[in-house]
């Protein structure tokens, strides 16, 4: 039987742990912001291999002197790699790439010597580094917001370092490292010697922002940053005469006006296409998704709107708005204006409406910019958020669309289509009721739109309505694309002899239409995206050369057997996250309650399911391992079921309320996904120990091919399809155990397992913190919202605002 770990050990552990998930965090908020989202999804799934490859790396490594080296080289490799990150910011792809996988490949050492030391013990430990991680998901969303990006990553390198300083053989040496990491932290908070280099970021100017700060004519100038996690946040003052840019990541620009109250001062915007929806009656209520700096809520205080409702999910842009309310004139303060800190489409699903106008101003600013998030689902494009936008707009309102180029409009249209399509009515019809304007600064000699506004109106465009809109457009000199029946260009009014699918066909890019099962809105580029193939497939080699290497001291069958199941749990678990973390984003409605809700509950409940599966006899033996594993198959399958009819109808609970509705989805099945893993490791650590370097080497890298596996599946087929794969990875897991003529079950007794009074007290005192931290947030989300206080009224409009064909008649509905 194998000795059982000291408390310090635990502790040291759950720190290691809650080290490399809150790294993982922090790096992903630090590389979004340094690159491309798809290169940052490379760049972070490249360095967690680096855990399972350090595992097997680790293999030989023993002793106390040993574990105690390793979570002091965790801590320097992370502070090294923060390090070279924030000063060389573009040494390149596979240095960062290097760099960052370091402190991990090192944290997968120290994994797999404490686990092949206490084997026995598995499902113990595995409590304790579930329980570390989850508590990490919850630090580091504070930490973010109060450190920032790069001191939050160095408190996560601390993290490590204390957990050296815990199992270090040699006490007083232990605490003298600690010591010393403990004060050069505090003297990077007082100097800040590890900082971004913005020069070299601006002279590669390959993101919005770092070409503004290294731009020739106006070249910009860093105002305020902030962090939180889920973007950095940075106001950007390139002209301070007009206005300043907000930047979220580096890239998704938006503008603050200048503004003291005197709408004459800024007459310029009257030609900007995306003020022209707000110049039409009735002007009562309309809803902005996406208002950013609040140029959209600007042109509807100018137009007069009596009810000005704005959805932001970036609290930090909103909260810099109000700090910076001299200089906008307190744009967000208005009594007719309110600004809710929420995901867009959550809200949509909850507001009862109606509404005379649903603007999404888009805000992406080039090509490239775009490219980068091809990967990352958007549910304010579906087909079920067009026909949730129109069901909420009163009979004569409108949908305004801003897009980024002519693709996407394309897209958007196709979209929109297919809902024509769905109930009941020819696709073409909804030409009937579309209006696009070309952007103001698009070329009039091309074919192709650039930033084009889409009007979609709800019933068809009367001719009183489209002569009022083309008398405008031609008065404010704005470049008309598509009018129906008055100027109708080929590449949408092919759409009414063509049919929908010969239109989509047409094109070479992929334009079919987007669904909340397959969310991807940018993604229009046919096959595969090419950083995402070499992740998969370098991952996927990864995890064959693993597995494939035969045992060095245990018969091959039984090794490939531990081996297999391992790869199978790694790439289940991150297939099922996925699902789960993409799910319950549009129940929760906000990114920081997703991450707080969904991940820790997952992680806790699967610490929980380990420590319940240290007193599961079953699990004892491997064909009981093996049908716990096709059993948690069989739950996520179960949930697919249970979630289809209770998410629908939470959707219009309180926040307490869907909190509990998503507790009481993941709680049972992270319980059961806890059981597998520990339990394989501590059958191992009988039948061949020398497998638990191994299997903690193909886990985690399987677990990055599992990543990479999802993104494509949810592409491809939908994410209903993301948990169908996680749960035929558990069956498959389950037949690993389960062929072969092994009789596998432990040869030592069970050691004892942790108290059901000890961890219940234990779980009670990560719950509260859990309260803290969702109050933190909460609190967050509540002084971003103005609501009950005396508020001002807004500036009286400006009648010389009104183009000359409103002033002479009156607006016609």
């Amino acid at each position: 039987m194998s000795q059982a770990p000291s408390r310090s050990l635990c502790l040291a552990l759950a720190l290691v742990c809650g080290s490399v998930i809150g790294a993982e965090i922090a790096l992903t908020r630090l590389f979004s912001f340094l690159l491309y989202y798809h290169y940052t999804f490379l760049v972070l799934s490249g360095a967690i291999c680096g855990l399972g490859i350090g595992a097997v790396l680790g293999a030989h490594l023993a002793g106390r002197q040993a574990l105690s080296s390793l979570a002091f080289g965790q801590a320097l490799g992370l502070w090294l790699a923060v390090a070279f990150a924030a000063w060389m910011p573009r040494a390149g792809i596979l240095w960062l790439l290097g760099v960052a996988a370091l402190p991990f490949a090192v944290a997968g050492a120290f994994l797999s010597l404490v686990f092949r030391a206490h084997a026995g013990h598995s499902q113990r430990l595995y409590f304790y580094d579930l329980t570390g991680a989850a508590l990490a998901t919850l630090g580091i969303i504070p930490c973010l917001e109060w450190l920032g990006g790069v001191d939050a990553l160095l408190a996560c390198g601390l993290l490590a370092a204390l957990a050296g300083g815990l199992v270090a053989p040699v006490r007083r040496w232990g605490a003298a490292g600690v010591g010393l990491f403990f004060l050069a932290f505090l003297a990077q908070r007082g100097l800040a010697m590890v900082h971004l280099d913005l020069e070299e970021l601006g002279q590669a100017a390959d993101k919005p922002m770092f070409k503004a700060l290294s731009s020739l004519t106006e070249p910009g100038k860093l105002v305020q940053t902030r962090w939180s996690a889920y973007a950095r946040t940075d106001l950007v003052d390139r002209t301070g005469e007009t206005g300043l840019n907000f930047y979220t990541d580096g890239g998704a620009g938006s503008y603050m006006f200048r503004f003291a109250g005197d709408f004459r001062r800024l007459f310029f915007l009257r030609q900007e296409t995306a003020l022209f929806p707000y110049y039409f009656a009735p002007r009562g209520r309309a809803l902005i998704l996406g208002p950013g700096g609040g140029a959209d809520v600007l042109y509807a205080l100018m137009t007069g709107w009596a009810r000005i409702e704005g959805v932001e999910i970036n609290a930090e842009i909103v909260g810099l708005v109000r700090q910076y309310g001299v200089y906008n004139g307190h744009l967000y303060e208005f009594e007719n204006v309110d600004i809710h800190v929420e995901d867009g489409r959550h809200f949509v699903e909850r507001t009862a409406g109606p509404y005379d106008l649903i603007a999404l101003p888009l805000v992406y600013s080039s090509a490239a910019e775009l490219a980068g998030y091809a990967l990352q689902e958007n549910y304010l494009f579906t087909q079920e958020a067009y026909a949730r936008y129109l069901d909420l707009l009163n009979p004569g309102g409108r949908l305004a669309l801003v897009v980024h180029d002519h693709t996407l409009m394309l897209r958007a249209i196709t979209t929109l289509a297919a809902l024509w399509q769905g109930e009941g009515r020819p696709a073409a019809e909804l030409l009937s009721h579309l209006v696009v304007i070309n952007g103001t600064r698009a070329d009039p000699n091309t074919q192709e739109a650039f930033r084009p506004l889409l009007l979609v109106q709800k019933t068809p465009y009367t001719q009183e309505q489209l002569r009022q809109l083309l008398a405008v457009a031609k008065e404010l000199d704005l470049q008309l694309y598509f009018v129906p029946g008055y100027q109708e260009r080929q590449a949408l009014s092919s759409l009414r002899s063509a049919g929908l699918g010969a239109f989509i066909a047409a094109h070479t890019n992929d334009l079919s239409p987007v669904t909340d099962e397959r969310p991807y809105f940018y993604g229009v580029t046919t096959g595969l995206d090419r950083t995402l193939k070499t992740l998969l497939w370098g991952a996927f080699a990864a995890v064959l050369i693993l597995v494939g290497v035969p045992a060095w001291r245990a018969p091959r069958a039984l090794g490939l057997k531990f081996r297999l199941f391992a790869a199978c749990l790694g790439a289940s678990y991150m297939l099922v996250e996925v699902y789960l973390l993409q799910r319950f984003s549009l129940l929760l409605g906000q990114p920081l309650l997703t991450l707080a809700v969904t991940l820790f509950a997952l992680l806790l409940s699967s610490a929980a399911g380990s420590l319940a599966g240290s007193r599961v006899k079953t699990l004892d033996t491997g064909t009981g391992l093996g049908l716990a594993a096709a059993l948690t198959g069989a739950a996520g399958l179960g949930l697919i079921w249970f979630q289809g009819g209770a998410l629908p109808l939470a959707l219009h609970l309180e926040t307490g309320g869907r909190i509990l509705v998503a507790l009481a989805l993941i709680l049972p099945l992270g319980l059961l996904m806890g059981l597998c893993f520990p339990a394989g490791l501590r059958l191992a650590g009988g039948a061949a120990p020398e497998q638990i370097s191994w299997m903690w080497g193909v886990n985690g890298v399987s677990a990055v091919a599992g990543s990479a596996l999802a993104v494509v599946v949810g592409m491809k087929w939908g994410t209903e399809w993301v948990l169908y794969c996680g749960a035929a990875g558990y069956l498959l897991a389950g037949t690993a155990m389960w062929v072969g003529r092994e009789k596998l079950a432990l040869p030592y007794p069970v050691g004892a397992p942790l108290s059901w009074k000890k961890a219940g007290a234990f779980l009670c005192a990560v719950a509260l913190l859990w309260y803290g931290v969702f109050t933190f947030i909460a609190e967050a989300r509540g002084s971003a919202v103005q609501a009950g206080e005396a508020r001002p009224a807004p500036p009286p409009v400006v009648p010389e605002v009104w183009p000359v064909a409103l002033r002479l008649g009156a607006d016609i509905h």
